[in-house]
This record gives structure tokens, sequence and C-alpha cells, in this order.
């Protein structure tokens, strides 16, 4: 027997099982809202930032758009454990184990790309060099911000995805091939387009600076669009954001300690 359609072009859930709140329809104003966070949000940033540091505009983008409408329209972060990542969880030969290999495969490659990428980063990352830098201020972006900061950004890029992804998912009404294609291609390009902007218009000016140096720029330059989509996949696969959050944490770690950065004298500091 034919398997049933798909809602997703990159769901790999086991057919016939109940879907899950980030296989839930979306409508008309989560498409409006992810078009609010590409389009104002990283310009909204980048103007808190030069106006009156970043504690405003983290505010903003951590609390209202990764938090507070993620939740409103999706009704769930999605953090439950991945237990579809255990294939002997499954009968031996069944689709669910060979579906599990390779979420596993998925994700071990996702977490690979970025290892390397951030082995390359340690090479080009600038020391923080900021006056007031502390050993105490340190500890807390590595020990508060890194986490906070792997867990909370991806809801909104992966909202994003599912404004568009998701929109008018109906069991009733199945969807066509070329309709998920199509949605799930304009998903991705609305969650690459704020994951840039976010990065170009505001973590650019807050963060560290890196010294352009190759092939390490390639390097880095070009797992960002490894990394983002494979996001989009192990989230999707697994049906859950806790292996999404263990491969970015990898980032945000590294870069706090290849720089040794301080984010709290930057919080209520203007940054031109």
């Amino acid at each position: 027997m034919a398997e049933p359609l798909r809602a997703s072009t990159f769901e790999l859930a086991a057919p016939g099982s109940t879907p899950p709140s980030s296989q839930t329809a979306t409508t008309c104003l989560d498409v409006v809202l992810a078009l609010s966070a590409v389009c104002l949000l990283p310009l909204c940033c980048r103007k808190l930032l030069e106006c009156c540091g970043a504690a405003l505009l983290l505010l903003l983008y951590y609390g209202l758009y990764c938090v507070l409408i993620v939740r409103w329209r999706r009704g769930t972060f999605g953090y439950s454990p991945p237990w579809n990542m255990v294939p002997w969880r499954y009968p031996r030969n069944s689709l669910q184990r060979s579906r599990s290999y390779k979420l596993v495969a998925a994700f071990c490659v996702l977490l690979a790309v970025q290892v390397v990428a951030q082995v390359a980063s340690f090479e080009t990352i600038q020391v923080d060099q900021d006056a007031s830098w502390t050993q105490a201020g340190f500890l807390c972006t590595l020990l508060v911000w890194a986490p906070a900061n792997s867990m909370l950004e991806q809801l909104s890029w992966l909202y994003c995805f599912d404004a568009f992804d998701k929109y008018g998912l109906s069991e009733a009404v199945p969807f066509s091939t070329g309709r998920r294609l199509v949605q799930s291609t304009l998903g991705v390009l609305a969650c690459l387009a704020l994951v840039g902007s976010i990065h170009v218009f505001f973590w650019t000016k807050f963060l560290p600076d890196y010294v352009r140096m190759e092939p390490q720029h390639t390097v880095l330059f070009a797992s960002r669009f490894v990394v983002t989509p494979g996001y989009i996949l192990v989230r999707e696969w697994s049906q859950s954001m806790t292996p999404v959050a263990m491969v970015h944490i990898v980032s945000d770690v590294c870069l706090v300690l290849g720089s040794r950065y301080d984010l709290l004298p930057r919080l209520f500091r203007p940054l031109p």
C-alpha cells in the first residue's frame, strides 16, 4: 500500500502517527509575523543597538519573537526528548528503526559540520579587548547567554520555516507533491533570510570580530548554508528542538571561549 502523503517535504514521522505541534497548520497571520521577523526585526535590532545598547533588543528578539509569538502560535517550544534518535527502541528491520538510523546519521553529519566550522573560527576570531571586560562577565556569558541563546534563537528561525511550510495544512485535503515542495522551499528561504539578516544587522556588531583569513573564512561562510537547513531537517525528522540546541550550543560556547567574550558591557552601551 502506498505511503500516505506527508504534510512536509522534510517529514520523517511514522505514517498515521498523531501530528505534533510542529506539524499543525499555520495561517495568514503566521506568514505576516514571519515576514515581520525577516524584514523588520533585524532593522529594529540594529537601531536599538545604536541607540541604547543590546538589552532592549535582546528582550525584543528573545522575549517577543522567540518566546511569546512561538508559544502563542505553535503552542509549545518543542523541547521534548528525541526518543526516535534511539534506534534500538524499535523492532529489528522495522521502518521506524530504519528512519531512526537516518535521523542519527543526519544529526552526526550536522554536528560534524558545526565542529569543523568552529575549528576554523578559532583561528580567525579576535579576543575581546573591551576595557570593561571582567571574569564574572565572561562566566556569565558562557554559562547563561550561550545556553539560553542556543535554546531560544532558532525557535524564531524555525517558526519562519513553519509559517510557510505548514500553511493551510489539512488532513482532509492532502498536499500535492508540487505544493509541498514550493511551501517547503519558501520556508527554507524565509529561515535563511532571517538568519542572514539578523547576523548582518545585529550579531556582527554585537559579537567579536573575525579576521578574514582563507580558507577558514570560506569554511565558516559555507557552513551557514549547511547548518541552517540541517536544523530544519533534524527538527522535522526528530520532531524535537533538543538536537537542534545540542548542535547550536557548540557554536555559542566556542565563540565565547575563543574570544573570551563578555557581553555585559554591551547591554546598556550604544554600539555605533
